[in-house]
């Protein structure tokens, strides 16, 4: 059986919380430990642009975004432009997986968790407030998103990646 560990991180500049994700899959993927991670944070106001993004998707300057106190950060994921900010929960799975056919089912159970989760908090249209990149084409469309998923994927393994050896499955 594996064991998830849950780690609250508390607040966390991206570049930090990009480079503790970076050991963790190291770490998951070079041992056959049976122990997986959930990452649970929240970042300062930052936009990442994933591997897809379409520059014109930026709605603003990286200049006024720098004025407002917004980071901005290309990265190897994928998905398209991507708002992170104060009282977003974000979650990142680190999570050994045995077949890249059963990522996208584990993403979509993970929303599912997290949709009949703020149900038992009585947060109405619980569904509304999950915030999908992965089958959301613009995320940054949605600044009011509670929460917003997406995974990249390594050797099965999900979490960052390097661009040549990852299932693209949407941006964080």
């Amino acid at each position: 059986m594996r064991t998830l560990n849950i780690r609250w991180i508390g607040k966390l500049p991206y570049l930090e919380a990009y480079d503790l994700q970076l050991g963790i899959h190291r770490s998951v993927s070079q041992n056959n430990e049976n122990e997986d991670y959930l990452l649970l944070l929240e970042h300062d106001g930052v936009i990442t642009s994933g591997r897809s993004a379409k520059k014109n998707n930026l709605l603003v300057s990286e200049e006024e975004l720098s004025n407002k106190g917004i980071d901005f950060f290309e990265t190897d994921r994928g998905g398209d432009i991507t708002y992170h900010g104060e009282g977003q929960l974000i979650g990142y799975p680190i999570v050994r997986m045995s077949d890249p056919k059963k990522i996208l089912p584990f993403v979509r159970s993970l929303e599912n968790v997290i949709i009949d989760s703020l149900k038992e908090f009585s947060i109405a249209n619980a569904a509304s407030f999950l915030f999908c990149a992965m089958t959301t084409p613009f995320p940054a469309a949605n600044p009011s998103a509670l929460i917003t998923t997406g995974t990249s994927c390594l050797l099965y393994t999900s979490d960052a990646a390097d661009e040549e050896d990852s299932v693209d499955l949407g941006g964080r």
